[in-house]
């Protein structure tokens, strides 16, 4: 299992191996452009704080690695698991924003 810190300045996940990846908003037009489109308006942080979250999360709930966050680690990971792993964490971050589900990541308000 990951072990999933949300703090302020973004997140610090665990992976399973020891490994850490400590996520950080992107200063970029790009970074903003996915935060408007995947229904975070201009909160870059909020997107930041859910996507390796997102990452852990998936894994852990099919029993896998995950290929994006070894790769964030350094590690050698598989390049197309890891593109198709991006693009569920995306569709879960737009689905879970625009849906007003809850992160099971976040705390509970």
């Amino acid at each position: 299992m990951h072990r999933i810190v949300v703090h302020e300045a973004g997140t610090t996940i665990v992976l399973p191996c020891g490994l850490v990846v400590e996520g950080r908003p992107h200063d970029s037009a790009a970074y903003a452009t996915t935060a408007r489109e995947l229904g975070y308006g201009d909160d870059v942080l909020a997107l930041c704080q859910d996507h390796d979250a997102a990452h852990a999360w998936l894994a852990d709930q099919f029993g896998v690695n995950s290929f994006g966050l070894l790769h964030a680690a350094g590690v050698g990971a598989d390049e197309n698991i890891a593109a198709a792993e991006e693009a569920a964490v995306l569709a879960i971050q737009k689905f879970l924003r625009l849906s007003g589900g809850h992160a099971p990541w976040r705390p509970r308000d």
